[in-house]
């Protein structure tokens, strides 16, 4: 591990194990065990799988309606454009609807940069914030310590949070939702532990 907090904190989710190891249980451990797999030959296509989320971003995805939907993604996710643009020289594209966005080259080329420049610890973490929350930028916000993790998750979740609101809560779904979150608090807590 690269530094003490992260060891103890691996060490920490086995010691806490009975008899069986459930990695779905021990976030930090899988992520430590992503990273390791991704110092080789295969971290171009971990750099790579990040990378694809830059074409299709969430937040470059607004909805068309209603207005309160409207305004709470500009409110969530306009910062985080603009921050892209200032951050990595990245234009990035907004539409409406699902329809995929062409991205310019340029932009995909800007936020690809960052990626390519981890270490393959920070690497993992990124991928699993942007596999979560279904966008590069918030991964990258998050890294950057430019969002914290409940900002973080309020960005990624803002329209299944509409929706719960409008139409009500499903069990099951919730559920999934709470998973996602404390995947995503688990990346963030990688993050920190690197940092430390």
């Amino acid at each position: 591990m690269p530094t003490q907090g992260l060891a103890r904190a691996v060490a920490a989710e086995w010691a806490a194990r009975n008899k069986t190891v459930d990695f779905s249980a021990m976030k930090l451990t899988r992520l430590a065990i992503m990273a390791l797999d991704w110092a080789g030959p295969e971290r171009a296509r971990a750099v790579e799988r990040a990378a694809t989320y830059a074409g299709s971003d969430l937040i470059c995805h607004r909805a068309p309606e209603p207005a309160a939907l409207i305004q709470r993604q500009a409110e969530l996710w306009q910062p985080l454009v603009d921050w892209a643009l200032v951050c990595y020289g990245a234009a990035l594209v907004v539409g409406v609807g699902i329809t995929p966005i062409r991205q310019p080259a340029a932009t995909l080329e800007r936020l690809k940069a960052p990626i390519e420049a981890l270490d393959p610890f920070r690497l993992a973490a990124l991928v699993e914030a942007t596999s979560l929350t279904g966008s590069l930028v918030i991964a990258l916000a998050l890294l950057e310590e430019r969002l914290v993790p409940a900002g973080a998750w309020a960005a990624a979740d803002v329209d299944e949070a509409f929706q719960n609101q409008t139409w009500g809560e499903d069990e099951q779904a919730l559920r999934q939702r709470a998973g996602r979150r404390l995947d995503l608090e688990a990346a963030a807590l990688f993050l920190a532990l690197l940092r430390a």
